[in-house]
């Protein structure tokens, strides 16, 4: 199970800090312009390993108002956000959250994952995408927030952080094991329980009418850039997305502990322009395996949300009926 604090969305945007730098590690004598990634035996770049991105789990989605125009902060400025960031966290009278020792909080210079546009915010919605956002934001009011399971969000379900949500940093569990073979490559996500299967054979895409959590995704090489085009989106997966949602991701090798990763969100159903994110994958040094999420076992966020909800319409209805009956006298 994991907390509702930690959940997938732009909240993410409201944390003040920014991403630490990473410094790329090259091989004595070598220069990230001279470096050469390796390959595969077969002859594909090779992008295996287990990596983890946690580095930027402090960067904001969006970059902040009172930042705007900065694209990285000082370091000292960094350490004095995550400070104020994590003495915030915890407020009288809040319910806590996990162990502090769980999560993985470097300091961080970047102001925004969002890359482009470059003032590091989304662009505007389209008519369309704000109409059908509406609909479903007036939906959810007639409902309530959690008037069933089905309310609640894939994530907190455990049933995927789909695509992207799978490769945007959280605070803990950020490891991603990658594996290839000739014609696939594999990622294998350490929260929940995703493995994303992307043929690099160029195969047709899936019919259209075939819809899946994490898309059907579909890869091919651009020198040592890995580039996938995901498409056939399910409609529960991606909030407000529309049927013509296209995302396409690029993963780039530029160090034997980098990868740079970047995806970008092209739905003209939703936003007036396309737009990108980008973060860092570092190298684990790690040669053995991701040890198992359990997400399900002991997992009593779905019904403790549920009955909380229940206990709330409860104490709602006992304070209507009170009111009635005072005002009849």
């Amino acid at each position: 199970m994991r907390h509702p604090r930690l959940a997938l969305s732009t909240a993410v945007a409201a944390a003040l800090v920014g991403l630490l730098l990473i410094t790329v590690s090259l091989p004595q004598g070598q220069t990230q312009r001279s470096w050469k990634p390796p390959h595969t035996s077969w002859g594909d770049p090779d992008l295996q390993g287990i990596w983890n991105n946690s580095g930027d789990a402090q960067t904001p989605f969006e970059r902040p108002d009172e930042l705007a125009g900065r694209d990285t902060i000082s370091e000292s400025e960094a350490r004095e956000l995550l400070s104020k960031s994590l003495a915030e966290e915890f407020v009288a009278g809040g319910t806590g959250a996990d162990p502090q020792h769980w999560y993985e909080r470097p300091p961080s210079r970047r102001t925004s994952l969002i890359q482009d546009p470059p003032d590091g915010r989304l662009p505007a919605m389209t008519s369309e995408g704000e109409r059908r956002a509406s609909a479903k934001a007036a939906v959810r009011r007639s409902r309530g927030p959690a008037d069933s399971w089905e309310d609640l969000e894939p994530f907190t379900r455990c049933i995927t952080r789909g695509v992207p949500g799978a490769m945007v940093p959280d605070y803990y569990n950020a490891n991603y094991h990658i594996m290839q073979a000739p014609g696939y490559l594999a990622i294998l996500y350490e929260m929940i329980h995703d493995v994303r299967i992307i043929p690099l054979d160029g195969r047709r895409a899936l019919d259209k009418g075939i819809r899946l959590w994490m898309g059907d995704s579909r890869g091919h090489w651009e020198g040592n850039t890995l580039v996938v085009e995901v498409t056939n989106f399910n409609d529960l997966a991606n909030g407000s997305a529309s049927d013509r949602y296209r995302l396409i991701e690029r993963f780039t090798r530029l160090s034997p502990d980098t990868i740079r990763y970047e995806y970008t969100v092209d739905d003209p159903g939703t936003w007036a322009r396309p737009w990108t994110v980008r973060s860092t994958l570092t190298t684990t040094h790690n040669p053995g395996v991701i040890y198992e999420y359990a997400c399900h076992e002991g997992n009593y966020a779905v019904t403790n949300v549920l009955r909380g909800a229940r206990s709330q319409e409860q104490r709602e209805r006992e304070g209507s009926e009170a009111k009635a009956a005072l005002d009849a006298r």
